[in-house]
C-alpha cells in the first residue's frame, strides 16, 4: 500500500509540478511560504532551490501575459468606443 502511495506521490511531485505549485500559490492561505516550506522537504536544497524559482519565473510569466492583455487593442476599443458614446450624448 505505502509504495502505491509513494509511486503516486513520486508522479506528482518527483520533478516540480508547476501546475499544482502554481494552485497552492493561488491560494491565498498559503501564497508561496507552502510552496518555500514543503519544496525543502521534498527536494534536496539546491533542487528546492532550482523549482521555487522555477514556480516564480512562471508567475512573472502569468503576470506579464495578464498585464498585456489588458493593454491590447480590445480594451482601448471599449475606452474608445465609451468616450465616443458620452461625446454623442
Amino acid at each position: 500500500m505505502t509504495l502505491l502511495m509513494r509511486g503516486k506521490f513520486d508522479k506528482y511531485w518527483g520533478d516540480c509540478n508547476i501546475l499544482m505549485a502554481i494552485s497552492a500559490v493561488l491560494d491565498p492561505r498559503y501564497k508561496m511560504r507552502l510552496i518555500n516550506f514543503c519544496f525543502h522537504r521534498i527536494y534536496s536544497y539546491s533542487e528546492s532551490e532550482r523549482n521555487i524559482l522555477e514556480v516564480k519565473q512562471t508567475l512573472w510569466e502569468i503576470y506579464e501575459m495578464y498585464a498585456n492583455a489588458i493593454e491590447q487593442p480590445p480594451f482601448l476599443l471599449l475606452m474608445i468606443h465609451i468616450m465616443e458614446l458620452e461625446i454623442f450624448q
